[in-house]
């Protein structure tokens, strides 16, 4: 009795995963699709077309901020990854009831959501 428990136990929990990966990725697969679509409705499917990728890569306002967007993404993550690094040497050199208090301090943040 006890490992049909478990066994449904297990079911019900892969099929809440599942649903809730269903809910976060089938807007984007919806999207993905829709943007194939030759026609301007999402209702009515008017084929495959690359139509609506041509204009958007042909136009200078949009590659103009496709470039600012990759350019920022690059160095944020540039900065975060040098400032991350010399924050990681620097607690693990720290004693550890500092280092204790820093990295309490430095989960603020990520708890923040969870208290509100």
């Amino acid at each position: 009795m006890n490992k049909i428990r478990q066994n449904f136990r297990r079911f019900l929990q892969d099929f809440y995963l599942v649903l809730i990966m269903l809910f976060l990725y089938a807007p984007i697969a919806t999207m993905v699709v829709l943007s194939f679509n030759s026609s301007k409705s999402r209702t009515q499917w008017g084929g495959f077309t690359l139509q609506w990728y041509t204009q958007m890569f042909a136009s200078r306002n949009i590659m103009a901020a496709l470039q600012n967007t990759l350019l920022i993404a690059f160095l944020s993550a540039l900065i975060a990854t040098i400032i991350g690094t010399a924050a990681s040497i620097a607690i693990s050199s720290m004693k550890q009831i500092h280092q204790t208090i820093v990295m309490g301090i430095t989960n603020i943040p990520m708890l923040n959501a969870d208290i509100v």
